[in-house]
């Protein structure tokens, strides 16, 4: 669907990247400075290695910080979203195209279930969808990332893929 066109589109230009040589991007670590869940034990370290990269969008309003996301994950609740220990993305992407590290490669978040303990989760801030939940079609710049996000999250999973040995792009894909 519309999710793996967004991956598709990532992808694409990751290989672009990669075939130039990829220096490491300008990232912000935000890492130690965003909320952990109190009570929690915190994510735990991964004991396989690192053989997908995951792409998502943080379903936020592009306005949403980081930190909004992090609150979210550690003490948001609903029928459908338990407490988590700490943030689930190990890398997110402001709408200006700003990356930020939000967790190390070795912990082991939640993102994609069962596949956490392989996947490292990269995340455009925004909810990239045609329909919004109400059913209200959604202004055209708010259903795709930005060209900023597009750059950088090509540039990052370029260089991610050399960095934590992720040799094939088919396994860089969109969550769900």
């Amino acid at each position: 669907g519309q999710e793996e066109a967004k991956s598709g589109r990532v992808r694409a230009s990751a290989v672009q990247c990669a075939g130039a040589g990829v220096a490491r991007p300008k990232v912000i670590g935000v890492v130690d400075s965003l909320p952990h869940h109190p009570t929690l034990p915190p994510h735990q370290n991964r004991t396989s290695p690192i053989t997908k990269i995951v792409i998502h969008h943080t379903d936020t309003p592009k306005d949403f910080t980081v930190e909004q996301i992090a609150r979210y994950h550690v003490f948001g609740t609903s029928p459908y979203k338990d407490p988590w220990p700490a943030i689930g993305y190990h890398y997110v992407i402001a709408p200006d195209g700003t990356i930020y590290q939000t967790e190390r490669h070795e912990t082991r978040s939640y993102h994609v279930g069962a596949a956490n303990n392989y996947c490292l989760g990269v995340s455009l801030i925004g909810r990239f969808l045609i329909k919004d939940y109400d059913g209200s079609i959604q202004p055209k710049e708010d259903q795709l990332p930005t060209p900023a996000q597009m750059t950088s999250a090509a540039h990052l999973v370029a260089w991610l893929m050399n960095a934590v040995n992720v040799p094939d792009i088919k396994n860089v894909v969109g969550h769900k």
